[in-house]
């Protein structure tokens, strides 16, 4: 059905919006570079949970077409 691509993009989406999120901080901690650095650290994961759920739901919808 629709809803489960519909799912995968809202998982996509949200996960590019926590990788946005913590970028964001990272600017809000220029003085303490600890922080900055777990911030962007933190950045780099939801960036690559982004990325491995988009290429896993591309592979898993091409798999599932139908046949001609």
């Amino acid at each position: 059905g629709i809803l489960v691509p519909f799912e995968m993009q809202c998982t996509v989406r949200f996960f590019q919006k926590r990788a946005t999120d913590w970028r964001s901080w990272s600017e809000l901690t220029r003085e303490r570079p600890g922080h900055k650095a777990y911030a962007l650290r933190q950045a780099a994961m939801w960036d690559g949970l982004a990325s491995h759920a988009q290429s896993t739901f591309k592979r898993v919808m091409l798999s599932n077409q139908p046949q001609m």
